[in-house]
């Protein structure tokens, strides 16, 4: 069969969307669609035989425009025909065509734009009475409050609402509009390492450190380091004097413009001072005298005496000795030697003795001598 229509501004086309033009050559399209009449206006279609052109038929069509009226529905705006007589009306159903406004899907900051899009319910080019639509515009959040509403299709992290807005020829203006979220991008393979190992010293010191981290699209990043989880945060890496200060970590913190800040912990590692040599002094003789103890005695190498028979350094009063443990210096009364513990005690009691009671006889004083004798001599 063979299809045409009167006017040289109506077309006819074989799918609804009114793509595929059907010219006067034959064609097996049995239904045609009719484009190009005004409204009000009338087309004459005329299909004959491909054989015998005295078998046709014609028909007239008469365009009558729909009475849309406008709702809108959040991201959504419906028209519908509001004629009793409209040849799309089903039933107690009319005619209504929808607009939709519709978001990105989970967008992910990458330095790319996320625009929204606009769907139609049916497979036409036009909506309802709208030959073409207007732009999408797009206004981002600052609190509570939207800022102006512009072209400009949405790049960075935050949110945003994106509308519709059609005039019809009557009445007041419909819009539908749509919300969304830009996130923020992750910050990926990030560390932070101690460079080499610090030793103690009892003052404070500040580890060097390395960083590595990946940012979306090469956005600048920035380091900061705490003691703490909760800060604050500082560029300076903080200071250490011992490890039990900070539990043997420091925290630290990356950031970058359109990111998610990365929190971490990185180890400090500090190993024992090494002990210095010691040179413990020794004393070979001196000259007895009940009221002297070390503490009057002169030593080498910073060391002194307590008082108390105990050698030790410098104001700390260390003691020291050998096999690290203190080293007491007993002095023989008389012959300046060292004698055992047990013996010196026992004189030293006889001492405390003169000194609190009379002189003992002459014999009790050889006597003692001589068995101070026969100690030194089993010594």
């Amino acid at each position: 069969m063979k299809w045409s229509v009167a006017g040289t501004a109506v077309k006819l086309y074989s799918d609804p969307s009114c793509k595929n033009e059907v010219g006067t050559k034959a064609t097996d399209a049995r239904t045609v669609y009719v484009k190009g009449v005004t409204k009000g206006g009338k087309a004459t279609v005329t299909v004959k035989s491909n054989t015998d052109d005295n078998k046709r038929a014609s028909a007239v069509f008469t365009v009558v425009p729909h009475a849309f009226e406008y709702t809108a529905s959040s991201n959504t705006i419906t028209a519908t025909c509001t004629l009793d007589d409209c040849p799309l009306k089903r039933g107690d159903t009319r005619y209504s065509e929808r607009l939709s406004i519709i978001a990105p899907s989970k967008p992910v900051y990458t330095g790319a734009a996320f625009p929204a899009t606009l769907a139609m319910s049916h497979s036409y080019s036009e909506f309802a009475e709208f030959t073409s639509l207007p732009a999408i515009k797009y206004q981002k959040k600052d609190g509570e409050t939207w800022g102006a509403a512009t072209q400009t299709v949405p790049v960075e992290p935050g949110t945003y609402r994106a509308s519709v807005t059609l005039k019809p020829a009557s009445g007041s203006a419909i819009t539908g509009s749509v919300e969304y979220e830009i996130a923020k991008a992750r910050l990926l393979e990030w560390s932070v390492k101690q460079v080499g190992v610090l030793t103690y010293t009892g003052k404070p010191q500040t580890p060097k450190v390395t960083t590595a981290v990946k940012s979306v699209n090469k956005q600048p990043v920035t380091f900061t380091y705490s003691r703490t989880y909760d800060g604050p945060y500082s560029e300076a890496v903080p200071s250490v004097t011992n490890v039990s200060e900070c539990g043997g970590f420091f925290c630290f913190k990356v950031s970058a413009p359109f990111h998610e800040d990365a929190i971490g912990l990185f180890r400090i590692n500090m190993q024992k001072a090494k002990a210095p040599a010691v040179v413990v002094p020794t004393l070979k003789s001196m000259t007895y005298d009940p009221h002297t103890t070390l503490a009057d005695i002169p030593l080498t190498g910073g060391w002194m005496g307590d008082g108390k028979h105990r050698a030790h350094r410098g104001p700390n009063r260390l003691s020291r000795g050998a096999g690290g443990r203190r080293r007491q210096l007993r002095l023989h009364r008389r012959e300046g030697r060292r004698q055992p513990q047990r013996q010196r005690s026992r004189v030293r009691r006889g001492e405390d003795r003169q000194h609190q009671r009379p002189s003992p006889p002459e014999h009790q004083r050889l006597d003692l001598r001589r068995r101070s004798r026969r100690a030194c001599a089993e010594e």
